[in-house]
């Protein structure tokens, strides 16, 4: 079994012991290198961030192209940042978003203009810490306008590109994008979360192989004995389990 295998492996000599860890560090420090970069999603598609001098790129790939979007200026510097994305099959889409004060873009958002000076929204914003939510002059929810259109979802379900030159991108994705509340890392918590405990769970199992068997039957028979069966399936468990636990951390960074 798998387990079995490996612990026979490291087992063999130091330099066996050695190389084996020095494997399994690399690893963790590569994956949660990964798992860890902040980014945003488009037609979920994650969109790595960086440095674009006072600004930021937003940089990914997916089956049509490269998807890049910019986000301009120092946050908290000026009364406007742009929010530029630039999308396979030349679609390119332009807004400025203006805030309410300089130095202090969480206090408001008055308007979402185009590049050609446009007004798309016109309201205020309210950010609540992990999102922000656009509401009109009148202080009503701005999706739930009919125009301009604040929310549009693309069904990719088809193998046509998405990006085409009717594609719009939500203006309260436009607004979370620049205050930088669209942003998340790249790995789900949850997912790994389930990965580590079953390996927990596993590893336990492995190194302390009577701890469950004995927590089961305490109460029902003294000095029980596992049965071929119990044995054969704990085995299976020492392979099977660690595979799932493999697959939901691979999962877990890209789904």
């Amino acid at each position: 079994m798998l387990l079995e295998k490996i612990r026979d492996f490291t087992e063999k000599s130091l330099l066996a012991k050695l190389i084996f860890w020095i494997l399994v560090v690399g690893l963790l420090i590569g994956y949660f290198a990964v798992f860890l970069q902040r980014g945003i999603e488009i037609e979920d598609n994650f969109l790595r961030k960086y440095r674009n001098g006072d600004g930021i790129l937003y940089k990914g790939k997916d089956f049509w192209g490269e998807l890049k979007v910019f986000v301009t200026g120092e946050k908290h510097n000026s009364k406007t940042t742009d929010v530029i994305y630039e999308l396979p099959g030349n679609v390119t889409r332009y807004y400025t978003v203006h805030f309410e004060e300089s130095d202090n873009w969480y206090s408001g958002i008055n308007k979402i203009t185009d590049e050609t000076g446009k007004i798309l929204f016109r309201g205020t914003s309210r950010y609540t810490g992990s999102s922000v939510n656009l509401y009109d002059i009148d202080g009503k929810p701005a999706y739930f306008l009919g125009e301009p259109k604040i929310i549009v979802v693309h069904s990719n379900s088809s193998m046509q590109s998405p990006y085409t030159k009717d594609y719009s991108i939500a203006l309260r994705s436009v607004a979370g994008t620049a205050l930088g509340t669209e942003e998340h890392t790249r790995g789900s918590f949850p997912m790994m979360t389930g990965a580590v405990l079953i390996m927990f769970i596993v590893l336990l199992d492995f190194f302390v192989p009577l701890l469950f068997f004995n927590l089961k039957t305490i109460f029902l028979t003294d000095d029980a004995e596992p049965s071929d069966i119990y044995i054969f399936f704990q085995r299976l468990r020492w392979t099977v389990l660690p595979i799932l636990s493999l697959g939901l951390l691979i999962s877990a960074l890209f789904l």
